[in-house]
């Protein structure tokens, strides 16, 4: 396959992501992912003391399941746009960034890719909260 096959490849799996997002449907998130160890990573400073959280998927989708069930919920009241705003391919690694924007707030996800048994998997996401001015 050529990069733009790969990169159409891999833009399945994010769509396995999205559409698990969008309708909370959790087994959806989970086969985007190599394993339900894959580690999703965000920074937090709580008290001014620099914090990596380093969550397990399988732990987030538990949370994840929660919010479905609480209507105030942002993800609940408002459906993202979401952007795929690049994919870089390296043979079987890749890397993509990836945008949901809500009215208050933009995650900007980094998926890290593996082409493996011919399919592409997120290996781990890292990720932050951007606030919306």
């Amino acid at each position: 396959m050529n990069i733009e096959q790969e990169k159409k490849e891999i833009e399945k799996t994010i769509q396995l992501f999205f559409d698990g997002f969008d309708n909370f449907d959790a087994s959806l998130i989970l086969q985007a992912f190599c394993n339900d160890k894959a580690k999703m990573y965000s920074a937090r400073e709580p008290s001014g003391k620099k914090k990596i959280n380093e969550t397990p998927v399988n732990y987030w989708v538990k949370i994840f399941d929660d919010v479905k069930n609480q209507p105030d919920n942002i993800w609940n009241k408002e459906k993202s746009i979401k952007n795929i705003v690049y994919i870089d391919v390296s043979g079987r690694a890749a890397q993509a960034k990836v945008e949901y924007i809500f009215s208050a707030y933009t995650y900007v996800d980094y998926y890290n890719l593996l082409k493996i048994e011919n399919r592409w998997y997120i290996t781990n996401k890292t990720f932050d909260t951007i606030y919306n001015e």
